[in-house]
């Protein structure tokens, strides 16, 4: 067995002391007290699910095993209040695996998905992969294949609705994230995070977390043939003023990774031309409340910055170690891809 460090407490207090990685891989899929979605992902993972691996489950306490699976399945549970990011980070926090794959109730693997993306891995400068996800009902439609962020501010889901057909293509583009529905993601630098950030709606929460891997110089890849069946759709939009809070947190919070000035007049144009051209709505002015209100919350953002710099500047190396003060001095040029950039200059 290897050790995956890095003790860092995350944004919800979450402590990711060293560990042991007992798997090669953790599915971790939440219950959010709806039982067809959450039976149908289940199964499915269940019969499609590799060798050396965990599968997860993580409630609030409404989910009572009626089919006895604790010999197959690690059941946690978290308080009766958490939400979907709380729960996914309970799971993510908890799991043995060298690599964590999250699914959301609703999405149906195949034979192989995640031998296809777990490969990727091989790359230490790889710390993410998203899955082809593909419509439940229409399954020449892909539904995501990742996400992509503007300089402006624009979470934008790549490949929505592109035909199946055309989906090696989509692979020449690059992507920021996995959605937060579906994707794999490396275990040591996501927990060193702190799993996902949970001051923000979930829709973009994978915006938020591929972004703070991106400055940590790790990148995401898409792979087409770890193949998922899910809705376009799976759950209620957030409210026009949170929409508009967790967009604009996220901006802020990477806003000099994305390019300083000129990632300030693209946002400035993104907002005003979203606000024009949908005046007419009332749910217009309470977005652009919620992004007056995470545009004041300047030490937040702060804080933030700081901690990434901590974490470029040597906690995570490739291969999942600590790089600290009572290591060896060559230990430097193993530190994570933006770490050995700066210890190289």
């Amino acid at each position: 067995m290897s050790r995956a460090p890095c003790p860092l407490a995350g944004p919800d207090g979450y402590v990711t002391e060293g560990r042991w990685i007992v798997c090669r891989l953790s599915i971790i899929v939440p219950y959010l007290d709806e039982n067809q979605p959450f039976e149908d992902t289940l199964v499915s993972v269940l019969q499609n699910r590799p060798a050396d691996c965990e599968v997860v489950v993580v409630h609030r306490g409404g989910y009572a095993d009626p089919y006895d699976l604790s010999d197959e399945v690690r059941f946690i549970q978290t308080d009766a209040g958490a939400g979907e990011l709380q729960l996914l980070n309970a799971g993510l926090h908890q799991a043995g695996g060298q690599i964590l794959h999250v699914l959301q109730p609703g999405m149906v693997v195949c034979e192989g998905w995640a031998d296809a993306a777990s490969a990727h891995f091989q790359d230490p400068r790889v710390a993410a992969v998203s899955p082809l996800v593909l419509d439940a009902t229409e399954s020449e439609r892909v539904v995501s294949a990742g996400v992509r962020f503007t300089r402006g501010g624009c979470r934008i889901v790549h490949g929505a609705g592109v035909p199946r057909r055309q989906a090696e293509r989509l692979v020449r583009q690059p992507i920021l994230a996995p959605t937060w529905r579906a994707g794999f993601f490396l275990q040591t630098p996501l927990t060193a995070l702190g799993g996902f950030y949970t001051q923000i709606d979930a829709e973009w929460a994978d915006a938020d977390l591929g972004l703070a891997l991106k400055t940590l110089g790790f990148r995401c890849e898409l792979e087409v043939a770890s193949v998922i069946h899910g809705a376009a759709v799976s759950r209620p939009s957030a409210s026009a003023f949170e929409s508009g809070r967790s967009a604009e947190r996220v901006f802020w919070r990477y806003r000099r990774e994305m390019g300083g000035l000129v990632s300030l007049i693209a946002h400035a144009g993104h907002v005003v031309g979203s606000a024009v051209s949908q005046l007419h709505r009332r749910e217009t002015y309470a977005v652009l409340a919620g992004r007056l209100t995470a545009a004041r919350e300047w030490s937040s953002y702060r804080s933030h910055r700081k901690r990434l710099r901590r974490l470029a500047n040597g906690c995570l190396d490739s291969g999942g170690n600590r790089s600290g003060p009572d290591d060896d001095e060559d230990s430097s040029a193993a530190r994570s891809p933006k770490g050995r950039k700066r210890a190289a200059a």
